[in-house]
């Protein structure tokens, strides 16, 4: 694209990202059940399904 922000914003954005953020543990705590997780690509996506 010729802009340099446009590549580095992704890898920047990962670094920021919390990782220590229980997903699956915040979904229980909000009162949502048979939870469904699934992952992607060596684990770097991540898919939840819940029911409430």
């Amino acid at each position: 694209s010729g802009d340099k922000a446009a590549y580095t914003y992704l890898p920047d954005s990962v670094q920021e990202f919390d990782a220590k953020v229980d997903l699956e543990k915040l979904l229980t705590n909000s009162g949502f059940k048979e939870i469904k997780k699934y992952n992607f690509t060596f684990e770097t996506v991540q898919v939840l399904i819940a029911q409430k």
